[in-house]
């Protein structure tokens, strides 16, 4: 199974195709950070890029799953999925069209999502602060916490 995509919608995995036969397969994607775009027009054609870290800019975690098919050349590709949910206050600001984030685990949770507890009980937006930072050849200035 080809597995292209990069986020999946934690309300729909075991609905979709792509998903629901390896919801099981959970994984730790590690950052620091993420970029989203912040629509300025109702088009899109203006747009705002932002930087979202932690506070403290420490690694964090989003919750994933993984899957590995095998291409028309009989080679074995490893493919990942980040696990997205509803936005946020401050998401819901800059993904301000599709209202969507990542899933972003505490530390505490890491083991919890790995051992494959049920899935929706990480559906709910991470509740800890987050600090946008928007990104423009003119200027760097921040969000704040929310």
């Amino acid at each position: 199974m080809r597995d292209y995509t990069l986020n999946a919608r934690i309300e729909s995995l075991s609905e979709k195709k792509s998903f629901k036969n390896v919801i099981q397969n959970r994984c730790l994607i590690i950052a620091d950070g993420f970029y989203e775009w912040q629509w300025m027009t109702k088009s899109g054609f203006k747009k705002q890029k932002y930087l979202i870290t932690l506070p403290t800019m420490e690694l964090f975690s989003f919750a994933g799953i993984y899957n590995e098919w095998t291409d028309v050349t009989n080679e074995k590709i490893n493919t990942y999925s980040i696990i997205t949910t509803q936005a946020n206050i401050l998401m819901s600001k800059i993904h301000n069209t599709k209202q969507r984030m990542p899933i972003i685990l505490k530390k505490e949770d890491e083991q919890h999502w790995l051992k494959g507890e049920n899935y929706e009980d990480f559906k709910f937006p991470y509740s800890c602060d987050l600090v946008a930072t928007s990104l423009s050849n003119d200027f760097t200035s921040q969000l704040g916490l929310f």
